[in-house]
């Protein structure tokens, strides 16, 4: 007997493709935007050019990148529908 059978997991291949994919798209939604944010406020607006609060430039930059992790998400969602299916053999 399988431990899968034994411990009720009901989790196939797909399944556990679509888990991974949302763990690692809530990953980047978590901590990109902070990174970005706190990495542009301070090198690239307030040490490169010279702003005193680089604040509003650093939230415009975050806002993009959870505009594009959004839209990679919906990009990936949209092509993983897409790929056919095995046909089941009986």
């Amino acid at each position: 007997m399988n431990v899968a059978e034994v411990q009720g997991d009901t989790l196939g291949p797909r399944e556990r493709s679509v888990l991974w994919t949302l763990l690692k798209f809530t990953l980047a939604m978590i901590l990109l935007p902070i990174s970005s944010f706190f990495l542009t406020k301070s090198f690239v607006f307030e040490d490169l050019l010279g702003y005193s609060n680089g604040s509003i430039g650093a939230a415009t930059i975050t806002v993009i990148v959870v505009h594009v992790i959004v839209g990679l998400y919906i990009w990936v969602a949209i092509n993983e529908e897409s790929q056919p299916r095995p046909m089941k053999q009986d």
